[in-house]
């Protein structure tokens, strides 16, 4: 057993510790214990000095690799015990290579362990495209990582298997010994409007197989500017997991304030109570297909001007189609790969509308890794009501963080627009793990294209607003935090700061 030791330096009886010192001091501790084992049951100890070194030097190690192998030239009379010459070696390389399976045999059946029989079919009946195919390793360890993510496991592996003569694959299934059910805490900070930050917080909760394998209820609590109650029950018709039905309410109360540039000209809440029994078909894990939605909105003013925005209450009903595609690398901050997300809306009632009015609202997004440390990434969005005019409150908004980010929160009302944005983001540093992950600068340009406006305090608004923002996205624990500022036409300035999803 040949044992590697780092010598971190010691602490000082009269050092200064901060908060987070004294936590990772304390680990330091648990570590030092299960070290000093470590090395009594060592035949050789490799002492290597790190002493001058952090734990955020993650850009010295080049310097650490070389202190490594000077601690091994130091320690070379005890290593050389254990060397054996060059006959021998490759002896045992060519044994080594013998046992090496040369060609995987293509399966002819899918076995899963680990999980109950009903989890063990669905799994099985999503891989079995697999059955009768050479093993592709990427789009499996690909399908295995969609299934991890569902929830309820905490590891996915395979290996073949062999039973009366016949090969086949076998997945082993690691099941979470802490859920389900979850609880994914939601913390939300919206500071688009420096002077007035929005700020709630609150949990998702998700009960698999209730009635029936495969059923989810997931429940949304959220306090703050923003107060949520909302429950789903996804249930799958049948054995195939393509067709459901889903009852669904939800009560909603939001912030809805207006500005014109960083003036704010009246503050609106936002009621919203919405059920009804949705019944669709999901094509795959990334798009499915709803009908049916009814309830009840309202817009009401709390502060400024009524006149900005009409006080507008009423049932509304409408159908729903939704596309959604994923196939970007990092839920976060991707690097590479497209997204894309659609959904059409029929209301056969509005609160203040006059007819019915279709709704079309699309967004697609591609990004490109340059190197190592860079990409570059472009979004289309627009929406459309198809030249329908009266439709109660416009239904579209620009204006605030990525929807033209020197404009002011909610600043144009539109029943039709576009926007373009081509931005660059590059890794710049590297946050602790107990921390975060990455930190970015980023860059984007904006222009968009709004037809209609519904906004009485514009005067002179061009035809095509564009802008651009700069700033710091880093990824903490508690989510993704962009802080930056922005500068567009027509006199435009703002900055900003976000906690919570940027793309």
């Amino acid at each position: 057993m040949i044992a590697v030791h780092l010598e971190a330096a010691p602490i000082t009886p009269g050092a200064s510790l901060s908060a987070i010192a004294t936590l990772a001091q304390s680990f330091s501790v648990v570590t030092a214990v299960n070290e000093r084992r470590g090395m009594e049951l060592a035949d050789v100890l490799i002492r290597v000095d790190v002493t001058k070194f952090g734990a955020t030097d993650y850009s010295n190690a080049d310097k650490l690799i070389s202190q490594g192998y000077e601690a091994a030239r130091q320690s070379v009379s005890d290593l050389l015990k254990f060397a054996i010459d060059g006959n021998a070696w490759e002896e045992y390389l060519a044994r080594r290579e013998a046992r090496r399976i040369k060609s995987v045999p293509v399966p002819s059946f899918i076995q899963v362990n680990g999980t109950t029989p009903q989890l063990a079919e669905t799994i099985e009946r999503d891989l079995h495209h697999d059955e009768g195919r050479t093993i592709n390793e990427a789009r499996l360890e690909q399908e295995l990582t969609v299934l991890t993510g569902t929830g309820r496991f905490s590891s996915m592996a395979y290996s073949i298997a062999e039973v009366d003569r016949r090969f086949g694959l076998r997945i082993n299934a690691l099941e979470k010994e802490y859920a389900p059910p979850t609880v994914n805490p939601i913390v939300v900070l919206d500071g688009s409007q420096y002077n007035s930050v929005l700020f709630s917080v609150g949990a998702r909760l998700t009960f698999l197989d209730v009635g029936k394998p495969g059923a989810e209820v997931r429940s949304d609590i959220l306090a703050g500017s923003t107060y949520r109650i909302s429950g789903e029950y996804f249930r799958p018709l049948s054995h195939s997991v393509h067709w459901f039905i889903a009852p669904r309410v939800s009560v909603d109360s939001l912030p809805l304030n207006l500005y014109n540039r960083n003036t704010q000209l009246a503050a609106y809440r936002l009621s919203q109570v919405n059920g009804g029994v949705d019944l669709g078909y999901m094509f795959d894990r990334f798009s499915e297909l709803r009908f049916g939605e009814t309830g009840w909105q309202s817009y009401s003013p709390t502060i400024g001007n009524p006149n900005v925005l009409p006080s507008v209450s009423g049932r509304q009903s409408f159908s729903r189609v939704r596309y959604v595609l994923d196939r970007l690398d990092n839920p976060i901050v991707p690097k590479k790969g497209v997204g894309i997300a659609s959904a059409f809306d029929f209301f056969d009632r509005r609160p203040a509308a006059q007819e019915n009015v279709p709704v079309l609202q699309m967004t697609m997004q591609f990004f490109k890794p340059l190197h190592r440390l860079d990409s570059v990434y472009f979004r289309a969005s627009g929406g459309t009501t198809f030249h329908v005019a009266k439709t109660g409150v416009p239904p579209f908004t620009l204006g605030g963080p990525l929807q033209l980010s020197a404009y002011g929160t909610n600043e144009i009302f539109t029943n039709q627009y576009m926007l373009f944005q081509l931005g660059y983001l590059r890794q710049i540093g590297q946050l602790p793990p107990i921390l975060g992950n990455k930190v970015y600068f980023s860059s984007l340009y904006e222009v968009a294209r709004p037809y209609k406006t519904q906004n009485p305090s514009l005067n002179g608004f061009p035809d095509l607003p564009m802008d651009v923002a700069a700033g710091m996205l880093v990824e903490t624990l508690f989510g993704p935090v962009y802080i930056g500022g922005s500068w567009g036409d027509s006199g435009h300035r703002k900055i900003f700061f976000k906690l919570g999803r940027v793309f």
